[in-house]
């Protein structure tokens, strides 16, 4: 993997027709409706009424009342059917990372709440993702009530190396993200996206599609053109409701 690479890929953009992008009206592919909202209420209310009389002299008189209420509500939002891929306008998979405490956070903790999610990928060595840094403080400061997750992969140290649980805490405390910071340790989830090195940005949209990718950054020309990103994909999931 190569660590400093200064030239940005081409981003395809489809909603606002960047330069390098074919026009597609419809860029989403796939069904983009997946939240599945099941809600079911049985109520079964069963009276058992027995009432014997034997010629014994035996009198048995048994009223038996039972009363069954079954209240399912299966409200949660399952993530996406696939198939999934790594590619513009595909379902991203379901990622499994940990948090700089060593627990378990998967992209799909944000599904049916996040309305679009920046995934953005760094290492501690990298020159260029520093430079990306006080950006990621200022959107996720002006877009988090409306929807924007900021999620800070990290897969190597200061020196290249696996990332530990204490080097995420620190790094994240020393960068003062309010956001999280997601340890990938040597990539094994991340590497897909990783093909010409970090930083890499990933945008995903509130189905869970695609919706931009780009390598690499550069702060006087992308800034912009993230903010429009963000903007769309949030309108793109009030419209949709």
């Amino acid at each position: 993997m190569r660590r400093i690479v200064t030239v940005a890929l081409a981003v395809c953009l489809a909603a606002w027709g960047v330069p390098g992008c074919e026009g597609d009206e419809d860029p989403w592919r796939g069904d983009s409706d997946a939240d599945t909202d099941s809600d079911t209420d049985s109520d079964l209310d069963l009276d058992l009424d027995l009432d014997a009389d034997t010629d014994a002299d035996t009198d048995v008189d048994a009223d038996a009342d039972v009363d069954v209420d079954v209240d399912t509500d299966a409200d949660a939002d399952a993530y996406p059917e696939g198939p999934y891929g790594y590619g513009m306008f595909s379902v991203i998979p379901n990622l499994q990372y940990k948090d700089c405490e060593g627990n378990p956070v998967a992209l799909g903790d944000f599904y049916g709440e996040a309305k679009v999610v920046w995934l953005t990928f760094h290492t501690g060595w990298c020159p260029i993702c520093v430079t990306q840094h006080s950006f990621l403080r200022q959107v996720h400061e002006d877009y988090a009530d409306q929807g924007l997750v900021v999620l800070l992969v990290l897969g190597e140290d200061n020196r290249g190396a696996g990332v530990t649980d204490a080097y995420c805490a620190e790094y994240k405390t020393n960068k003062n993200f309010d956001f999280a910071v997601l340890n990938d340790s040597g990539w094994p989830e991340s590497r897909e996206f990783l093909k010409s090195g970090v930083p890499m940005q990933v945008m995903i949209d509130h189905t869970f599609h695609i919706g931009a990718l780009q390598y690499g950054w550069d702060s006087a020309t992308m800034e912009s053109t993230y903010r429009r990103n963000i903007e769309y994909f949030i309108e793109q999931a009030d419209n949709d409701g």
